[in-house]
């Protein structure tokens, strides 16, 4: 009788984060995470004009070419004429910060959720995270890991060059 309970709870445990009812900050169940940030002299009511709208990343993010957006969907276009599809999972506009998921994509990646963040530094400025969690796909984890983190470096990196 205990294992069938040990069986239904983990079923249970299972849908309900498949539903999204766990904590808002919960990433999905990649084995790979990355974090990178950086700290900029705007403040965060000013980046967050940029960083947060859901349909800007291809003005600050190098290799996008495009941003399309439909309702909590956006697809990416890349410099290659690749198309990465996203949706937005959450979005908060007082605390400054937003979750989305890649849905299709040519990125070596799977299970892709990420979430960023804007705060302030405590001196005028703002401090930008980016957080993803993801499984590989298509490649070793490393190299997967490797690739992606380029392109959060780069983000934030451009992000440094357009603020500081």
């Amino acid at each position: 009788m205990k294992k069938k309970l040990s069986v239904t709870r983990n079923i249970i445990i299972g849908l309900v984060a498949a539903s999204g009812m766990l904590s808002g900050s919960a990433f999905a169940a990649g084995n790979i995470n990355i974090e990178e940030t950086v700290n900029l002299n705007v403040k965060p009511a000013g980046l967050w004009a940029l960083v947060g709208d859901f349909n800007s990343l291809n003005r600050w993010l190098p290799g996008i070419v495009a941003s399309e957006r439909t309702d909590n969907t956006r697809v990416l276009t890349l410099g290659d004429g690749g198309k990465v599809t996203e949706i937005l999972l959450e979005e908060d506009n007082v605390n400054h910060f937003y979750r989305y998921a890649i849905t299709d994509s040519p990125l070596p990646v799977a299970d892709y959720e990420a979430k960023i963040t804007v705060e302030s530094n405590g001196k005028g400025g703002s401090v930008v995270t980016w957080k993803t969690s993801f499984n590989a796909a298509g490649l070793p984890d490393k190299e997967a890991e490797n690739v992606m983190r380029g392109v959060l470096k780069a983000g934030v990196s451009n992000l440094g060059k357009l603020y500081n």
